[in-house]
């Protein structure tokens, strides 16, 4: 068990004996309750840092969204594509005034690494892997900026994906405001043995400790998807829903661009990934992978992640759907029998 780990233990966090992850502090209607401010665990997201004189232009070849143009103190979602278009990673870019930062899911930083350093050859790049050395904690809530204000953060207009350096309680923190949730949302990036003091301090501060339950609830309502749950390297960049925030369709070439701009010519993928509601108890939560069915009972696509919403009071979930029933408000079945819909 991490240091972190232990502090959210003696602050009444419950923790998964299978997964070691901390579900709940007590009060997931609490914890899922927007107009408070709270704090979740960060720490397995993967650092990777890019270094010398041609890494922008290196990074932009291998990203969906526009990373040239970028000033210091801005930055983007994007998905690194392969060369038939598909997705390798999810990933959050930030630009500083010496190198490029990037943040992005659990278990990615390997496999980032090399994806990177396989097409390296005399280009001014160093890619610096940064996992061990940083670590992670997300803010949010509707009053976090003026919780940020108090703490002495000065910044009033936060773009999203712009970033900067601050300290809270004397802790060096990298501040990104980034768009996962329906809701203001920042992550703290600190120096790992950092980040179970930080998490402490922000906790007396005021802001709740949260857990996974009310996080995948907040997410999957938000439509923000994880790699290797909802998309993996199977899935095309527009299946994923998220084109407007990680694709730029004007940029020049980048490794998968031809099959983007032909899927954007032709103006649908076959499938979809959608916000879906299901009729149900807690304890009727659904396994991932089972199939989605319409109201015949044929299959129309897969469901990849679910959870149950306190604030709709029914299970919500992220899942794949046959284009012609991804329109809001379309039935969908459950093998169980459980009903629901597209939202």
């Amino acid at each position: 068990m991490s240091e972190l780990d232990e502090v959210m233990k003696k602050q009444g966090g419950v923790f998964d004996p299978e997964t070691n992850q901390c579900l709940n502090f007590g009060n997931v209607d609490s914890e899922y309750d927007s107009n408070l401010n709270h704090v979740y665990d960060f720490t397995d997201h993967s650092h990777l840092e890019l270094t010398g004189e041609d890494r922008t232009k290196f990074l932009n070849s291998f990203c969906s969204a526009k990373i040239i143009d970028l000033p210091p103190g801005e930055g983007t979602e994007a998905f690194v594509l392969n060369i038939s278009g598909h997705i390798l990673q999810h990933v959050f870019v930030f630009i500083t005034d010496n190198s490029i930062q990037i943040e992005t899911g659990p278990n990615a930083e390997k496999s980032l690494h090399d994806h990177f350093d396989h097409y390296l050859i005399t280009e001014d790049v160093k890619i610096h892997r940064r996992s061990n050395e940083w670590g992670s904690l997300f803010l949010t809530g509707n009053e976090i900026v003026s919780f940020l204000k108090e703490q002495g953060v000065s910044e009033s207009n936060w773009p999203v994906n712009s970033h900067s350096e601050i300290n809270l309680n004397q802790t060096p923190c990298k501040i990104r405001w980034v768009n996962i949730l329906a809701q203001p949302g920042f992550i703290l990036c600190c120096p790992r043995e950092k980040v179970a003091s930080l998490w402490e301090f922000l906790v007396e501060a005021g802001v709740s400790p949260a857990g996974e339950e009310s996080w995948q609830a907040l997410r999957i309502e938000s439509g923000f998807p994880v790699y290797g749950v909802d998309i993996t390297e199977k899935n095309l960049a527009q299946e994923a829903s998220r084109s407007e925030q990680t694709i730029s369709f004007t940029k020049g070439c980048y490794l998968g661009q031809e099959t983007v701009a032909r899927i954007d010519s032709v103006g649908r993928v076959n499938k979809q990934l959608c916000k879906l509601e299901f009729q149900g108890e807690k304890e009727s939560l659904p396994e991932s992978g089972v199939s989605l069915l319409d109201p015949e009972k044929n299959e129309i696509g897969l469901l990849t992640s679910d959870a149950w919403s306190p604030g709709k009071n029914s299970i919500v979930a992220l899942g794949f759907l046959k284009s012609d029933f991804t329109s809001p408000g379309t039935e969908i079945l459950l093998p169980s029998g459980l009903s629901g819909k597209v939202i």
